[in-house]
């Protein structure tokens, strides 16, 4: 553990000591290497991993965990086959190492049989056969221009080619990145390869996906292995704020709760933010938190600035003098001056109420502190928040009634019997409760909310729609009133109120196939073309593989007068295979477009395999009984 702090430290004096002194009570503990490079993988130092196993095979060339540790390590380095030599050599040794046995099966049966690679300039890219043309037709094209939009604002070209493999099963993926099935992320990147889900394996913004993991190639690799994790976390979305306004995170009201319940940590520290959590939501608001710092860093400073940090860390310096050379302030006063820029970008939920319904960590600490204070109405609130967790509801509400008796309008305890009120289906009660929030000054986008739920289990249209409107002007970050307001609109076939909707929910959703797709498809039909070929180059990054959205992408293309373009997404349609009776409509089209451009003969095959798809009896239904069956 030494040897780790100073390995860490760069303290290459201190690690050399510390490692003569293990080998010397044990010159066959090859273990050691292990150790240090769990803690060495938590800062992507791979190729010193990779330097450290080849050392322990051979101090000790039986220990199969570190033959099995190099061989993952030169698999993420991009060295395929000598790392499944390296796994081998383990799986030899032990038949009992379970991701080494997943990662044999992945590379030797999976990949071998239903992947292909391609190699480029810049990138050898990983399809799955079955998406490999639609995929050919995107994926290469936004790393080209991904890659020289950085490689120009960064200064720095990475070591070519960089791996990019896109794997079109979660379970593939998350082998191939752990070892283990169920790894619960969308991408990762080791330096020289990134790997990520492909669009069949997710409903997520592939594009997105792929312009963060790739600004980790340079973060890292400019850094020499050694940028923090909240920094190149926060670069990485600051990269994807720049380039597409749908792809900016919407995370205010979790940064906001981050702020008040002491989860941001200072700057110096702010690794911890990530590794110190009690819930996914902690994440989300680590990763929106460091993008911020980002934002701040860039106006403040310069993005020159901000890529300033890399080399210093690669020179292996700490944060406080890497912020203080580049920055030419303390950590401190960053820190100061990141939260001052924050408070008008979350002026609107300190002129609201925000519900604190965060319980204590244990029972007991909720009657510890309620004992120091026993006339605080906010400690019993507390208490009653922590009796709920632990299912004791009776003794809760008798919590909430002293709190109330204390303090009448303490907002927590009133919100919190909305709740429970609901929960017992009292809509009468809640409803009146939602009122004395408000009535007390107390209103606020969770409060809006709960009264557009009440409004919607009693069937009033018209209150359900008054709250959800005022739930989105308390706070225009949050997707969940236009979602509901989209499908009020949709039950009384308003598509002026539709379109509304999906125009705010395109602005936060970028992951929603359904927003874009829908959004698509009103702007075609109410003939907005340019606005319709905006929205189309945005919904290719969410859907890729859908015929309707290149369909009416290409529409909207045609109309503005890019033909070109039209045809190319109009052939991307055909190739993710539509309906026969669609086809045959998408080849016309082409057929139309070919013959504009004064391409006759491209035009006329065009027409021929229209003729062919309509001679193509329709799909039966799933389910529907075969030809002839009566």
């Amino acid at each position: 553990m030494e040897a780790a702090t100073r390995f860490l430290a760069e303290d290459q004096a201190g690690f050399a000591s510390a490692k003569q002194g293990v080998f010397k009570l044990n010159p066959s503990y090859s273990r050691f290497y292990l150790i240090v490079g769990e803690f060495a993988e938590w800062e992507h130092r791979y190729d010193e991993i990779v330097a450290m196993m080849r050392e322990a095979v051979k101090v000790d060339p039986m220990d199969a965990k570190a033959y099995a540790a190099l061989g993952l390590n030169l698999i993420r380095n991009g060295e395929d086959k000598a790392g499944l030599e390296q796994l081998n050599k383990a799986w030899t040794r032990d038949k009992y190492n379970v991701r080494v046995f997943n990662t044999l099966n992945l590379f030797e049966d999976t990949i071998a049989k239903d992947y292909v690679t391609v190699d480029g300039t810049a990138f050898r890219i990983r399809y799955h056969k079955q998406e490999r043309r639609i995929l050919e037709r995107y994926v290469p094209q936004m790393l080209d221009q991904a890659w020289a939009s950085m490689v120009r604002r960064y200064g720095f070209t990475p070591k070519v080619p960089v791996g990019v493999e896109l794997y079109a099963d979660s379970q593939h993926f998350s082998v191939r990145t752990s070892g283990l099935p169920n790894v619960g992320i969308q991408g990762v990147c080791f330096g020289k390869t990134l790997a990520a889900l492909s669009p069949s394996a997710g409903r997520f913004n592939w594009g997105m996906i792929l312009w963060h993991e790739l600004s980790h190639v340079f973060h890292i690799q400019q850094s020499r292995n050694r940028v923090p994790r909240w920094f190149t976390e926060g670069l990485a979305e600051y990269e994807t704020i720049i380039q597409r306004p749908e792809w900016r995170r919407e995370e205010h009201l979790a940064l906001y709760h981050g702020l008040r319940d002491d989860k941001i940590p200072k700057v110096a520290n702010f690794n911890r933010a990530f590794t110190h959590v009690d819930s996914p939501q902690d994440i989300t608001m680590a990763y929106f938190a460091a993008s911020q710092i980002t934002v701040f860093l860039a106006d403040e400073f310069g993005f020159d600035k901000v890529v300033a940090h890399l080399p210093a860390w690669g020179k292996g310096l700490p944060t406080p003098e890497v912020v203080q050379q580049t920055l030419g302030i303390s950590p401190d006063e960053l820190d100061e001056r990141f939260r001052k820029w924050l408070e008008p970008r979350l002026a609107r939920y300190e002129k609201q109420f925000v519900p604190d319904l965060r319980p204590p960590k244990t029972l007991e600490e909720a009657r510890k502190a309620l004992a120091a204070e026993p006339k605080s109405a906010k400690k019993h609130v507390k208490l009653a928040l922590a009796m709920l967790r632990e299912g004791k509801v009776q003794e809760a509400q008798s919590t909430l009634k002293l709190a109330l008796r204390i303090d009448p309008k303490e907002p927590d305890a009133l919100f919190l019997q909305v709740r429970l009120a609901m929960q017992d289906k009292d809509l009468d009660e809640a409803e009146q409760l939602v009122q004395q929030l408000i009535k007390n000054g107390n209103d606020g986008y969770a409060v809006s909310m709960k009264a557009a739920d009440i409004a919607e289990i009693k069937e009033d249209k018209e209150a359900m729609g008054k709250y959800l409107r005022a739930a989105h002007r308390h706070d225009p970050s949050q997707a969940e009133p236009l979602q509901a307001l989209y499908d009020l609109a949709k039950k009384d076939k308003d598509e002026n109120g539709q379109l509304g909707a999906l125009r705010q929910l395109a602005k936060l959703e970028q992951h929603d196939r359904r927003v874009f797709g829908r959004l698509l498809g009103l702007l075609v039909k109410r003939g907005y073309w340019k606005e319709a070929s905006a929205v189309g180059s945005s919904a290719i990054y969410v859907d890729v593989a859908n015929p309707e959205i290149h369909w009416n992408y290409a529409r909207a293309l045609a109309r503005t007068g890019k033909h070109i373009s039209a045809i190319r997404e109009l052939n991307s349609a055909i190739l993710s295979r539509p309906e026969p009776k669609d086809a045959v409509a998408i080849y016309q089209m082409m057929a139309e477009g070919y013959r504009k451009l004064g391409k006759k003969d491209y035009a006329a095959k065009a027409d021929k395999y229209a003729q062919q798809m309509a001679a193509i009896k329709p799909r039966p239904p799933v389910g529907a009984p075969p030809a002839g069956h009566p």
